[in-house]
C-alpha cells in the first residue's frame, strides 16, 4: 500500500501562520490537531509511517509554526517522541526547504 501523506500546501493552506488558532488562520496549532493527531493515531495503530511533504506551501514558515506542529505532538498530545520520530518524516524536494524540514525535526529532537 502506498504511505499515506499530507501535503502541506495542497491539503491545508499555500499559505501557514503562526503558532495559536487565537492569532489567525492556518496556524500550526490547527495543523497539528486537524491534520498531524489523526495521522499519528492511525501509523500508531498500524505501525505504518506517514509523510508529510513540506514543499509545497507559497514562501516559507514560521519557526513557531513548525514547533507548535510537529513538537506539538510530543509535548502537547502526549504522543511518544520515539513513535514520532518513527513514524512522521517530512519530506521536501525543494533545496530551500530543507531548513525548514531540518528545523521540525529539532524542534521534535529536543522535545523533553
Amino acid at each position: 500500500s502506498a504511505i499515506d501523506q499530507v501535503d502541506v500546501g495542497r491539503d491545508f493552506s499555500k499559505t501557514t501562520g503562526g503558532r495559536y488558532r487565537k492569532l489567525g488562520p492556518f496556524s500550526g496549532e490547527q495543523f497539528r490537531q486537524e491534520w498531524l493527531v489523526p495521522k499519528m493515531k492511525s501509523a500508531i495503530e498500524t505501525g505504518e509511517r506517514f509523510r508529510v511533504r513540506i514543499d509545497t506551501v507559497s514562501r516559507s514558515y514560521q519557526p513557531s509554526f513548525l514547533d507548535e506542529a510537529f513538537a506539538g505532538l510530543v509535548r502537547d498530545e502526549g504522543f511518544s517522541k520515539p513513535d514520532v520520530q518513527r513514524l512522521l518524516v517530512i519530506v521536501s524536494d525543494e533545496p530551500r526547504f530543507q531548513k525548514y524540514k531540518a528545523l521540525a525535526e529539532s524542534y521534535i529532537n529536543s522535545v523533553n
